[in-house]
């Protein structure tokens, strides 16, 4: 899934090591699909997919908080409920309580 920029930028929402494989056998096309948008429609589409595929164990507690953090700033991500958010992340409901907590008093 890429996104489309207005500057004619392509933003990787899902399907990175597909791309990466592509470029590393020299392959000068993939299909692809492309949505309009940006940067911010691409780091939300891959909160989703890394959500869907689980957080790896390689990922640290600095990551996850990371991503939590970035989503519950988002309009789109600030609207949902704390177990919500702790169930599509894999951590623990009160992590997204403190993260909200320590996003509001910012």
């Amino acid at each position: 899934m890429l996104f489309l920029d207005d500057e004619g930028t392509y933003w990787i929402g899902d399907g990175y090591h597909v791309i990466a494989s592509a470029e590393k056998v020299h392959l000068k096309t993939v299909k692809a699909l492309v949505a309009k948008g940006g940067l911010r429609e691409a780091t939300l589409c891959a909160f989703g997919v890394n959500a869907h595929h689980g957080i790896g164990p390689e990922d640290s507690e600095e990551d996850r908080r990371f991503a939590v953090s970035s989503f519950v700033r988002d309009p789109r991500g600030a609207i949902w409920d704390d177990k919500r958010i702790s169930e599509r992340f894999g951590v623990p409901v009160t992590v997204v309580t403190q993260i909200r907590s320590e996003e509001a008093n910012h």
